[in-house]
């Protein structure tokens, strides 16, 4: 066994799971102003990322769209379904698949 191989026990201080709904909240709260998403001439911060995603979630929920949905998406490849893959998650209480 090599050195590297040795007291890596998973503990508070060397491992955090991120989930992607924990992963956005940390991006959010690490860098901010960091961009997340360059496409074409448009630039989103991980807080805006994080802006959208909370307010997409939001309008979900008020058309009834809850715990155990499913809800899809069939759009390109652009920011806008970016912020969708964080928006319909657990936290939020939606499904996605």
């Amino acid at each position: 066994m090599s050195s590297y191989d040795t007291n890596l026990d998973k503990n508070k201080a060397n491992h955090i799971p991120l989930t992607p709904l924990s992963f956005l909240q940390r991006a959010k709260d690490v860098y901010p102003n960091y961009e997340a998403i360059v496409y074409e001439d448009r630039k989103y911060t991980w807080t805006e990322v994080y802006k959208r995603a909370v307010k997409f979630a939001s309008a979900l929920s008020k058309i009834g769209i809850g715990k155990g949905d499913t809800v899809s998406f069939l759009a390109f490849n652009t920011p806008e379904i970016f912020g969708t893959l964080f928006s319909s998650n657990d936290r939020w209480s939606i499904k996605h698949y």
